[in-house]
């Protein structure tokens, strides 16, 4: 029935967050394990894939005061995040139904998010992410591969957000 399939789908998201959300916190939780140390460019993010397996990859990611990440998605990837350090702002949208970018009149949802907070971010949502503090920031960031990229690197589209005294910053 459909309200079987619809259950079935709902615990089969919660298991793939469950299981981000451990990965995240197993990476985050010693950072002397990872293979090499954050670092920061003035020129912009830097990022470094710290591991991974046939259905998702771990990636570390630096912030300057600052920097930021311009609206995107995540096609048919799950993404998890966690602040390690420092504070990072998240703006959270919808997209359009028929799959691509969202027009720029949805509302955009931001969140201040600290040293431990996670965050998962769900097929059809756009976000962005950004520095807005005086402190550098630490993240790492988990992605399910989704079944139709099968890449190294998860197909990122672009999107809009929107949102009241936000400015978009590029990197």
């Amino acid at each position: 029935t459909m309200s079987a399939t619809a259950t079935m789908l709902r615990s089969t998201a919660d298991r793939t967050d469950r299981d981000l959300i451990e990965v995240l916190h197993r990476y985050a939780a010693d950072p002397t394990a990872w293979p090499m140390a954050p670092r920061f460019s003035p020129f912009g993010r830097w990022s470094a894939k710290l591991g991974g397996t046939d259905t998702y990859e771990v990636w570390l990611r630096t912030w300057m005061p600052g920097q930021g990440t311009d609206p995107h998605h995540h096609d048919l990837e799950t993404t998890a995040f966690v602040v390690v350090s420092g504070v990072l702002t998240e703006l959270v949208g919808p997209r359009s139904a028929d799959g691509h970018p969202d027009d720029g009149h949805a509302s955009a949802h931001p969140a201040t998010l600290c040293s431990g907070d996670v965050r998962v971010l769900r097929p059809g949502l756009s976000h962005q992410i950004h520095n807005r503090h005086a402190d550098l920031a630490v993240s790492v960031h988990v992605q399910t591969r989704g079944p139709a990229t099968g890449t190294d690197v998860p197909a990122v589209r672009p999107a809009q957000l929107t949102t009241a005294g936000t400015q978009r910053n590029r990197d």
